[in-house]
């Protein structure tokens, strides 16, 4: 008997994992289904990717092009080899471009994904924490104001009215 309800354990356990596993199934699937759609929306409602002018904004303008005159230059009296100097010219553009592919390939997505996160924490900060508490300053400096302004109406304005008063007799 102890045989038969050890069995009966473990295939009840077994039902509990499968079930388990098809419930985390259907919830990644649907998750997956979620966030397609949302790419599909998002890329119906905005513009698309512009691949050829890939910084309009002129953001990194400050990089320039990057050519390989632009970083390595021999002087007039002293040059390398013609050869040398035209393929070190196609090594500075080959690597270039190589290394740039492979860090961007490698690392591109997720200082991307980095990136995002920060921004939308940025907003989260502002609209939830920067804006709230911009108002109670306003809120509690628009009491202040109406403070000070009774305390300059009550005790200033008559004592700057009798001084110009008596400089009023003064002027006669």
């Amino acid at each position: 008997m102890v045989i038969g309800e050890s069995s009966y354990k473990l295939l009840f356990t077994e039902e509990c994992l499968i079930k388990t596993l098809s419930s985390i199934f259907k919830q990644c699937r649907n998750f997956f289904f979620l966030i397609s759609r949302m790419s599909e929306q998002q890329a119906s409602t905005s513009e698309e990717v512009d691949l050829v002018n890939r910084d309009p904004n002129s953001i990194n303008a400050h990089l320039g092009s990057l050519w390989f005159n632009d970083v390595i230059a021999e002087p007039d009296g002293i040059h390398s080899i013609d050869c040398v100097w035209k393929l070190s010219s196609k090594c500075f553009e080959l690597w270039k471009k190589l290394c740039y592919i492979i860090m961007t390939t490698c690392c591109g997505m997720c200082i991307a994904a980095e990136w995002g996160c920060e921004f939308a924490y940025i907003a989260f900060y502002h609209i939830w924490f920067i804006t709230p508490c911009m108002k109670v300053l306003e809120i509690n400096c628009g009491v202040c104001q109406k403070i000070y302004s009774l305390c300059i109406n009550c005790c200033m304005y008559p004592l700057c009215e009798a001084c110009g008063a008596i400089f009023n007799a003064f002027k006669k």
